[in-house]
């Protein structure tokens, strides 16, 4: 999972959204239509989330509404077991995957270790980390978590940072009763009342546990000052430095699948169920989160760039992050990451 903001639950209305949304179709780009004409289709591998959900409404689109084939691509989607930060990026280095999206504190961490991945699109570039809380375990304030048991998802980096965010509101980590779940069974343990909190990423949580009844309020780590870019696609150094003359129309079908879904938000939720027919939610929420996740995907530093872009100035202060909260050793946050392949607005 990922990470957080903290304080009074604001969720975002559909007018809001909405806007946003039409920004961003503003925005993002159309990049040219060079199809792959005759030429064998490219066979990739995109690693969804564990638990199927909007966050991988796009790539469903691309790949159902024939996007990706139009751009020389056989996509494939799957959804591996273990998709936590220390599982996804080595394998998308070594090939196992092709795509995924990454975070980019671990991404600069695993560089550092010799494991090299280049984030080519921007997704998640606003922190949406944040605590998804039961309306009945009565919390609206950090002060208030103190004695409440929140959940977090087995191997997330919330598990380091979730110390610093209660310590900005001077309670201690005893204060918190934290437990580890699978980031699929989190999502439960709220619903059955187990966890009176889970620590991940409201868009997506509180719209499968809202549609069973269960209504929440959400705090930000963002609003105690924590602060970094959540998620970027990424591809391995080695499979990239293969197919560098695919690479252009690799960034197009990403830039045109998420402007096809945010244009067409029902149609990639639809998309996105027929991926996992058997585990992803209902087309309503897939719907939901895909709209929830809209406000994340630009910042004040991405205005007047196409959808995707990466500002150096949110890697800059991702970096901070990492040094601040993960103990990251300096580094040039350029390593692992280009806007070079972005379509022009």
């Amino acid at each position: 999972m990922n990470r957080s903001n903290v304080r009074f639950v604001r969720r975002t209305g559909p007018a809001a959204v909405l806007a946003m949304t039409v920004a961003l179709l503003g925005s993002a780009c159309s990049g040219g239509s060079s199809a792959a004409g005759g030429d064998a289709l490219t066979t990739i591998t995109y690693a969804g989330p564990a638990a199927p959900n909007g966050i991988a409404a796009q790539m469903a689109y691309g790949q159902q509404e024939g996007i990706f084939k139009k751009y020389g691509f056989d996509l494939k989607i799957v959804y591996p077991a273990n998709t936590a930060t220390a599982a996804i990026i080595p394998d998308i280095a070594n090939g196992t995957f092709t795509i995924a999206t990454a975070q980019p504190t671990a991404m600069m961490q695993e560089y550092e270790a010799g494991v090299k991945v280049t984030g080519i699109y921007g997704f998640l570039v606003k922190n949406p980390t944040g605590i998804t809380l039961n309306k009945k375990a009565g919390v609206t304030t950090p002060a208030e978590l103190k004695g409440k048991t929140l959940g977090v998802s087995t191997g997330s980096a919330n598990i380091e940072v979730t110390p610093k965010y209660l310590a900005h509101y001077g309670l201690n980590e005893s204060d918190v009763k934290v437990v580890t779940e699978s980031l699929a069974a989190l999502p439960g343990s709220l619903i059955s009342g187990q966890i009176d909190g889970i620590i991940a990423f409201p868009y997506a949580i509180d719209p499968a546990v809202n549609a069973k009844g269960v209504q929440t309020n959400d705090l930000f780590f963002s609003q105690a000052g924590i602060n970094e870019m959540q998620q970027v696609f990424a591809v391995g150094n080695a499979w990239m430095q293969a197919h560098m003359s695919l690479m252009p129309n690799l960034v197009k079908a990403l830039a045109e699948s998420t402007q096809g879904a945010l244009q067409n938000p029902a149609e990639a939720a639809k998309d996105l169920v027929a991926t996992a027919p058997a585990t992803a939610p209902s087309q309503s929420v897939v719907k939901s989160q895909w709209l929830a996740s809209v406000p994340f995907m630009t910042t004040a530093n991405t205005t007047g760039h196409p959808t995707g872009y990466m500002a150096p100035a949110d890697w800059q202060e991702t970096l901070q992050f990492a040094e601040t909260y993960l103990k990251l050793a300096p580094m040039n946050p350029a390593l692992v990451y280009t806007d070079k392949y972005i379509p022009a607005s």
